[in-house]
This record gives C-alpha cells, structure tokens and sequence, in this order.
C-alpha cells in the first residue's frame, strides 16, 4: 500500500512541476508583443527603426532584439510620451517599463546598408515582420524573396517584408 501510496505522491509532483515550468513560458511570452517595425531607408544610407510595443505593465523591464549592434540617437516613449529609461547590451535592448501599457522607440543605424559605386544594399536578418520605405526615386534591382507587398506612393517604394533575411 506505501508503495502506491508513493507513486501518487511522485505523480502529485511532477504535476505540480510541469504547472509550474507552463506558467513560466505563459508569463514569459505575455511580456511584450511587437505592434509595427517600420524602416525608413535616407539617401545617405542611414536607417531609422520605428518600434511600437504592446507592453504588460506588470512587468518592470522587457528586452528586445534590435536590428543592429551599431545604433545611435534612441528616442524611447511610453503611451504618455515620458521618456522610459533603458540600456544596451550588444544587439539587445532592454526598457524599464513597470506601469507602462505601450512603447514607441526610435533609433537610427549605418550598418543596415551598403554602397558599391551607385547601388545601395540593403541587408537585414530580421524576427519582426517589417515595412521598408525606400528613399524617393529608388528603383529595386533585387530581392532575395517575394515580399508581402510592394507598393508606391508618390515617388516612394514601401516593402512589407516577413521575418527572414533580406
């Protein structure tokens, strides 16, 4: 009878321990959920990243993937517009954002595009799903996958791109 006993008690808790690792990985997705990644290309190459954040307020910091290890002149913004506090660590970026419902960041970085003689190369490993506006009169001679979309706007091309790299 022990011996049954026991199992139950060992069943017991293991179920306890698989509830518990569940409510981990449930609590760990629900921090923040990207809204929009827009990229705006300029004529000299740089790129400015537009982010908005869905954010859980109870939870005092969230970090997320930046596109680039070599980006400057961060604007970070609760749903108030009050600058957030934040820090770099490499290609991640963490914001302290306990009370916070929503956040929009802004950031600018070189190392997105490349030029040899007069073409531009835009390359990018991204996990978020993007919008790429391109500078005025730009003409596209490669993509390495279908995009979602291409549209144009005056004498501006946007790509809506899928997460991969481009």
């Amino acid at each position: 009878m022990k011996l049954g006993a026991g199992r139950v008690v060992f069943f017991g808790f293991v179920m306890v321990i698989l509830l518990l690792s569940v409510t981990v990985t449930a609590a760990d997705e629900t921090e923040f959920q990207v809204e929009s990644t827009n990229l705006q290309i300029y004529r000299d190459g740089v790129v400015r990243v537009t982010q908005t954040l869905i954010v859980n307020e109870t939870v005092p910091a969230v970090t997320l993937l930046l596109l680039s290890s070599s980006a400057n002149n961060f604007i970070v913004l609760d749903e108030n517009q009050t600058v957030l506090d934040y820090e770099i660590g490499g290609t991640n970026l963490t914001v302290f954002t306990l009370g916070t419902t929503s956040v929009s960041l802004q950031y600018d970085t070189h190392s997105l595009t490349r030029k040899d003689f007069d073409v531009w190369t835009f390359l990018v490993d991204t996990p978020y799903n993007l919008t790429v506006q391109l500078p005025e009169e730009s003409t596209v001679v490669y993509l390495s996958e279908t995009p979602t979309s291409i549209d144009t706007e005056g004498n501006k091309i946007t790509l809506s791109l899928f997460p991969s790299q481009w």
